[in-house]
């Protein structure tokens, strides 16, 4: 890339896959050694206090990997603001920024805005979210995380919540539909999931959370929502790889259910603690 570069890009906003309307511009700059991007998005669905995730996207083996280069919180009806990153390292990744090929910004309620400058199109389902190898090899895997986490669950019930019966092949053997408050009866690791903004989402759009057991022991936290491929990149971002239908989540074209992560057994200590207070 030249020295100097300046240029406009103009950002659409994609629902369900397709590129609909013009809702904001990004000005990017690359002087020497940095590269900065003015941001202005405008549309009714951007709620106040969110976050936008900005990434700069590069084509590779027909997917969008996405570079994180930050984020910025929402105004109503509106995203904008400054970001600033090294032009030889964007996002501190080590990607060239010539590969760089377009920007794409995701609010944690899902809406999904672009930009390319490549000349080659958008597609929403195969974005995702760009990691170094060194990162890859430091994440474990489902498989692994579900191995590992067996090891920190206790033989105990759970007794939080209320008797529920969200599934009907016997994977789960014990099922409780609980309130957001009821985390506080987690093990001190799992509390500061209240704060997570996609548990949120699921639980004020359908008012509850879903704790159970598995066969073999584990325990695990289900938010409920619907199954696309936006959700599913949105649940994995936040800590829910896994999904399960469910027909107690009625959705179109049977979608409904839960996105759901491995956890620690509840701390009894605490639970007893609360129901003394």
């Amino acid at each position: 890339m030249a020295e100097y570069r300046r240029f406009v890009a103009y950002v659409y906003v994609y629902r369900n896959g397709r590129k609909e309307e013009n809702c904001g511009f990004v000005k990017v700059e690359v002087k020497k050694e940095k590269c900065t991007m003015e941001i202005h998005l405008q549309s009714d669905e951007i709620i106040l206090g969110t976050e936008c995730k900005v990434y700069g996207f590069f084509r590779e083996n027909g997917k969008m990997k996405g570079v994180n280069l930050g984020k910025l919180s929402a105004e109503t009806g509106m995203v904008k603001g400054v970001l600033e990153t090294l032009s030889e390292k964007p996002g501190g990744c080590d990607v060239a920024l010539e590969r760089i090929g377009g920007m794409v910004f995701i609010t944690e309620t899902g809406e999904f805005f672009g930009t390319e400058w490549d000349d080659l199109p958008i597609v929403p389902d195969r974005f995702e979210e760009f990691q170094p190898e060194e990162e890859k090899e430091q994440n474990a895997c489902p498989e692994q995380e579900e191995k590992v986490v067996m090891a920190e669950v206790k033989e105990e019930d759970i007794s939080i919540g209320e008797a529920y019966v969200p599934f009907e092949d016997g994977e789960f053997v014990q099922c409780r539909k609980i309130k957001l408050g009821d985390i506080m009866c987690l093990s001190g690791k799992n509390c500061p999931l209240r704060q997570n903004r996609f548990l949120l989402y699921g639980y004020y759009n359908f008012g509850h959370l879903f704790l159970g057991i598995k066969e073999n022991g584990q325990k695990v936290l289900g938010v409920p929502g619907i199954y696309d491929q936006q959700e599913c990149f949105m649940a994995g971002m936040f800590g829910f790889p896994f999904f399960k239908k469910s027909r107690m989540i009625k959705e179109p074209e049977g979608k409904g259910g839960y996105w759901y992560r491995l956890i620690n057994a509840p701390d009894a200590n605490e639970r007893n603690r609360l129901k003394q207070n």
